[in-house]
């Protein structure tokens, strides 16, 4: 079942034992006191970088003025090419060498985007939303031993979204060439035939 915005900001509330809410946009205050830490604790997450929000090899296209604007729910991006002094300043791409906004090519990107909480996986919404209890909880100085509880359990969603990053991250490497031909064992260069016996299937 997807995380959501209102799952969360009931978990937070039940730590401290007020009683949940039907809206996420509920003028309540205990509601209110919620959306900081949320707010905050999604962006600084996904600004992290997971298997799930990041965008490889993507193509930005400057406007009439040559400008390039970024996506609104952009949280990092940095151009593919290695020797480019790109960087971001507010919602475009600005050329600190030349001092200027105007870029007047297309740039080959990756980018980091903030994801919508339902959109998230199940894994990624589990670690938000534990991790968002605890520091809420901590916030209101909640009891030491409960405080604690809670980064146990902040701790353990955080592993399990990590053995899925990491697993995917994986998967999706063993799909490139170079990586298979390692994996396989075969000696870059070597020719066909030709194997790695330091690697699993060399021989």
């Amino acid at each position: 079942m997807a995380t959501t915005r209102l799952n969360i900001i009931n978990a937070m509330l039940g730590a401290n034992g007020v009683d949940p809410v039907s809206s996420d946009d509920s003028t309540d205050p205990d509601v209110n006191s919620c959306l900081p830490v949320l707010t905050s604790a999604d962006r600084d997450i996904q600004a992290r970088g997971w298997w799930c929000n990041q965008e490889y090899n993507l193509t930005l296209v400057p406007d009439t003025a040559g400008h390039i604007l970024l996506p609104s729910n952009v949280l990092k991006v940095d151009p593919v090419d290695r020797s480019s002094w790109l960087v971001r300043r507010g919602t475009k791409l600005y050329d600190p060498q030349n001092h200027t906004f105007v870029i007047g090519t297309s740039v080959l990107v990756n980018m980091v985007v903030q994801l919508p909480i339902s959109d998230l996986p199940d894994t990624l919404g589990s670690y938000l939303e534990a991790y968002c209890v605890h520091k809420f909880y901590v916030k209101d100085d909640g009891d030491t031993d409960k405080a604690n509880n809670l980064l146990k359990e902040r701790n353990i969603a955080f592993t399990l979204a990590w053995r899925e990053h990491v697993a995917a991250l994986n998967l999706n490497a063993r799909d490139r060439p170079q990586v298979a031909r390692l994996i396989g064992g075969i000696r870059f260069g070597g020719g066909v035939g030709t194997y790695n016996p330091k690697y699993p299937g060399g021989r």
